[in-house]
């Protein structure tokens, strides 16, 4: 519904009390409402997600360039968070469980429940482990 045939509605109906006159009240409250928690100093991602519930409720609001420039301010702090989680985040395992597994020689062992001590051998350093690797190559091509 536009505001043209909101207005239509409203012209011919009884200015005290109508059901398009309480819906025109409402809107200009929630109107009211969003412009005030837009106006605080400071808006939370929480408060951004729920003023664009509001906006998008509002048939006013819907599609405004206040709806627009609130929409960009939460889409903003979501990739702020998510910046944030990617940094602290623990960085994925670089081998799955099936290559842990897979050569083990001990594997019946370990599928009933005894635990045997494994020793790592060779370099304890990955970076020194790529360049014996790499140089075990040259040599056997």
């Amino acid at each position: 519904m536009d505001l043209y045939s909101l207005w239509e509605e409203i012209r011919q109906s009884d200015w005290l009390d109508s059901k398009t006159m309480t819906g025109l009240r409402e809107e200009l409250l929630r109107v009211r409402a969003v412009r005030q928690r837009l106006s605080q100093q400071e808006i939370t991602l929480q408060s951004a997600v729920d003023i664009v519930k509001e906006c998008e409720t509002s048939k006013f609001l819907l599609n405004s360039d206040m709806h627009k420039s609130i929409v960009d301010v939460r889409d903003s702090l979501l990739r702020f968070t998510q910046r944030l989680l990617n940094l602290f985040q623990k960085p994925a395992s670089y081998y799955n469980l099936v290559e842990i597994i897979r050569d083990r020689d001990d594997l019946a062992a370990l599928v009933e429940g005894q635990t045997l001590v494994r020793y790592l051998i060779g370099v304890s350093a990955p970076e020194d482990h790529c360049i014996t690797n790499y140089a075990a190559n040259l040599t056997s091509g």
